[in-house]
């Protein structure tokens, strides 16, 4: 078989087929990359610094490694491999290697720097580390000794996780100190207060150092007359009245702008919204008895009233759930801290970003209020996913709408899942029920739960109402009906008692709150009762009363300290359902039992619960690394089958040992609980794995 011929191209398209070879072969020369990716250009050269080639090493150092020593002028070697080795850079380099080694210590160090070529040669001559033996002041009749010792060595104790009697020597960090003092007493009113330079002597073994500081405290000055001038609106007396706290004190500067900053609060409490307040102090017109007259110049100006808003930034939000939010003020004599109050609320809500609440004078000495608001996200969907040592793997997912039909209504509806639970719940929250503080709250729920000898199914509706009555206490009340029903069990009918029954309940609880933060708290107690009347659908009835009172304390070295006392006391005219008792033993009540296996117990043996409890928490937590802390407790806990009374013997007991990971929705916590007085037929004691505080 012949081959064909080649097929020719048309003779017009022979220029552009020359053209785009041109063009190709001037694009391979010059930007090869274009058109062969995997062909890199070359990088430009950088051109080379001075003292690239340069080195520098140490000699004579015993106390600290190269690296450290490199770490202490590292700024100082890279002006070197910038620059080159020119006269001022290695004398920095010598100097601030000398000033690192004083720093610790070392007062008598000597560097001596050495250049050869490319070469930098640091000859260090260390010579003895001193420690500050005895600190002596001589000339301070106002302050306390210890406080001022300890600001005259605050820049070696800032720098040194050291107790003050081992410190080092350091000449410097003194002289930093006398300066800090002399702020100090200024502070206190001595202006013209001044602080010698530290005198040091050395001991005969050059170990140790003695220093002696000389303070010439001279006249202290304090606030003398006080003249008013201008509009104040109110008599003398009155404004003396408000300052005269910090009248009482010292003079010092920082203490005039808190007189300013007292009265013109004092005139905007009383709606006195463009009052004006000057006040001024020369202590160069001070007499011979060192009082300075103030003088104050006071425009107080007319009085205001909130009237009218404006909302810019509203999308979802109604404008006119908005202006009743504000409507409280309408008319209102202006107040800053109510507007301030109402605004934190409205954060809180979780319905904006970002809000601002501006008041603008208008011309009838009215204030009309202008909203700044940016909006939250309104619709969300979360999910959750966790293991608890009883719980086992618990999966959660809850879709919410916190501002249903624009007017701030959170509704949400939650599905969990664990190895223990199966539970659907639906909530509607309104903050602000009929426009007022009291926030109401109403839940619709379904679950079924497999417990320790039991299972169960329970559907149910609660309303409650809450409201705080002063910035730190609560007040709810709330009312339930829930339908049960005992689906299995492995308990006697004595020790299960009714297995299918309706409860209604209605109760009462109150909290008075006083930590600094209530999600994560270190300081602070808080203390809480719950009360509530239960009756079943055969008419039997108990009252329940629980209440709690916990403490958190921080200590020295970041190490937080936390306790808790818990009573619950069921009064019954018959034993109450299983479920309606009270169980201890687990992750937040004795940590040395299993949950609910702390008490009474049948045959089986399944825990049967009781009427009746107490439980005293101690904590001690300390950092580790970083989010990780550590902790060890104390836990112990009665309960008892018989009601209307508090347990106070048979306690059961646990010691242990934890961990805490910190996460953005609470501790991780891993804790092992030791049973210090076990029984026969209990365990050593437990390990627990769960999210959230014990108590």
């Amino acid at each position: 078989m012949s081959a064909s011929p080649p097929t020719k191209l048309p003779r017009r398209l022979r220029p552009l087929l020359a053209c785009v070879l041109a063009g190709t072969l001037a694009l391979s020369s010059s930007h090869a990359s274009w058109w062969l990716p995997w062909k890199k250009e070359e990088a430009p050269q950088k051109p080379k610094q001075p003292g690239e080639d340069t080195t520098v090493a140490f000699q004579g150092n015993k106390a600290f490694s190269d690296k450290s020593l490199r770490a202490s002028i590292e700024e100082q070697l890279q002006q070197i491999r910038k620059e080159g080795f020119t006269r001022p850079n290695i004398d920095d380099a010598a100097y601030y290697l000398s000033a690192f080694y004083q720093n610790n210590g070392y007062a008598e160090v000597v560097v001596t720097p050495e250049k050869d070529g490319l070469k930098l040669l640091l000859k260090i001559q260390e010579g003895p580390t001193f420690r500050l033996r005895k600190l002596t002041l001589v000339g301070n009749h106002s302050l306390p000794e210890k406080d001022v010792k300890s600001v005259l060595v605050s820049a070696t104790t800032d720098r040194f996780d050291l107790d003050e009697k081992k410190l080092p020597f350091v000449l410097d960090d003194l002289q930093r100190g006398c300066s800090r003092l002399v702020d100090w007493y200024q502070l206190e009113g001595f202006l013209n207060a001044e602080v010698d330079m530290p005198k040091a002597s050395f001991s005969a073994d050059s170990k140790e150092a003695d220093v002696s500081i000389e303070i010439h405290e001279g006249d202290r000055f304090g606030f003398g007359s006080v003249q008013i001038n201008g509009s104040p609106s109110f008599e003398k007396a009155t404004l003396l009245r408000v300052i005269d706290p910090q009248l009482k004190l010292p003079y010092n500067a920082p203490r005039v702008a808190s007189i300013q900053s007292a009265l013109q609060k004092f005139y905007n409490e009383r709606a006195y919204f463009d009052a004006s307040v000057e006040v001024s102090a020369d202590p160069a017109e001070a007499g011979a008895n060192c009082r300075v007259p103030v003088v104050i110049r006071v425009q107080a100006g007319q009085t205001y009233r909130f009237h009218g808003s404006e909302f810019k930034g509203l999308s979802r939000t109604q404008p006119s759930w908005m202006r009743e939010r504000l409507l409280s003020l309408e008319n209102q004599p202006y107040d800053p801290e109510k507007l301030e109050s109402i605004n934190r609320r409205l954060m809180a809500s979780g319905l904006f970003s970002s809000l601002q609440i501006d008041p603008i004078p208008q011309p009838d000495h009215t204030l009309r209020l202008r909203v700044t608001a940016e909006e939250s996200m309104a619709r969300d969907i979360g999910f959750s996913l966790g293991y608890g040592s009883y719980e086992g793997v618990m999966f959660g997912i809850r879709a919410s709408h916190r501002n249903l039909l624009g007017r701030g209504l959170h509704f949400s509806t939650e599905l969990a899942l664990s190895e223990r639970t199966i539970a659907l719940e639906s909530t509607l929250a309104n903050p602000w029920l009929f426009e007022t503080p009291t926030e109401f709250i109403s839940r619709a729920f379904i679950r079924t739960r497999y417990e320790l000898g039991y299972d169960k199914r329970e559907a149910g509706v609660r309303a409650e109402f809450s409201r705080k009555l002063l910035p730190h206490l609560r007040l709810a009340t709330f009312a339930q009906t829930r339908t049960v029903e005992i689906t299995q069990s492995d308990l006697s009918q004595a020790d299960l008692g009714k297995t299918a029954y309706q409860v209604g309940t209605v109760g009462l609880s109150a909290t008075l709150d006083k930590r600094n933060d209530p999600f994560h708290p270190t300081r602070g107690w808080i203390i809480g009762g719950l009360f509530d009347s239960n009756v079943l659908q055969n008419g039997n009835s108990f009252l329940r009363t629980t209440g709690r009172l916990g403490w958190h304390y921080p200590l020295p070295g970041d190490i937080g300290f936390a306790a808790s006392a818990r009573i619950g006391i069921l009064s019954q005219t018959a034993q109450p359902p299983v479920d309606e008792r009270f169980f201890l033993g687990g992750a937040t009540t004795v940590r040395s039992f299993r949950e609910r296996e702390l008490g009474p117990h049948d045959s089986r043996p399944y825990p049967i619960g009781g009427s009746s409890y107490s439980l005293l928490n101690a904590e001690l937590d300390f950092p580790l690394l970083q989010n990780l802390r550590g902790a060890f407790f104390y836990d112990t806990g009665s309960l008892s089958e018989s009601g209307n009374k508090i347990p106070l013997s048979d306690f059961r007991s646990a010691l242990g040992i934890g961990l805490r990971y910190a996460l953005p929705v609470g501790p991780l916590r891993f804790d092992v609980g030791f049973n210090p007085d076990r029984k026969p037929s209990e365990n050593w004691g437990a390990a627990h794995l769960s999210f959230g505080f014990a108590f």
